[in-house]
This record gives structure tokens, sequence and C-alpha cells, in this order.
């Protein structure tokens, strides 16, 4: 018997635009993320970007061949990434 049925918001966004894109898909795993990057790809043809990935299993598969205009960039595992504290084009103040 079926009790949960899940999709999945692969999204990423332009630090400098705000500019967000995502794609639904039924699973997280080595096999939907190619697709969402080649996805990204082809949504921006003309631009180089460069995705920064957290751990996540399907992110770190050695079998992840990202389009050519896509450079994929791993976070440090002892990274922490719930420290982020908002746009990354906020004023600092001393």
């Amino acid at each position: 018997m079926l009790t949960h049925e899940y999709t999945y918001a692969y999204a990423a966004v332009d630090v400098a635009s705000g500019e967000l894109d995502s794609l639904i898909l039924p699973h997280v795993n080595t096999h939907c993320m190619p697709l969402f990057l080649n996805e990204v790809g082809l949504r921006h043809p003309n631009e180089r970007i460069v995705m920064v990935l957290d751990g996540a299993g399907w992110h770190a598969s050695g079998r992840l061949r990202p389009p050519a205009n896509i450079r994929l960039l791993s976070l440090p595992p002892d990274a922490d990434v719930r420290s982020f504290r908002g746009p990354v084009q906020s004023p600092c103040v001393a």
C-alpha cells in the first residue's frame, strides 16, 4: 500500500540577479540531477555558470557530467551552509 508520494524541486539562483531556475522531478538521485543540470545549461546557453553544491550524495557522484557551460563547485565537507544569513550582496556593517 502506497502511503506517501513525493516530488522534488531542484533549484538554482543567480546570486547577482536573483533569477531562479527550477525543475520538479520525481526523485533526488544521480539519474535526475543531470536532467536538472542539462535544463539549466539549455536555459542559459550563452552564459558560463558556476553551480555551488553541498555534499548531498547525488551531487558528489563521479557520474555527473554537467553541460559544457556549467562548472560544479562542491563545498568542503565541514562547510556550514546553515550559517547563511541573507543575500550575498547585502552590505556588511563593521
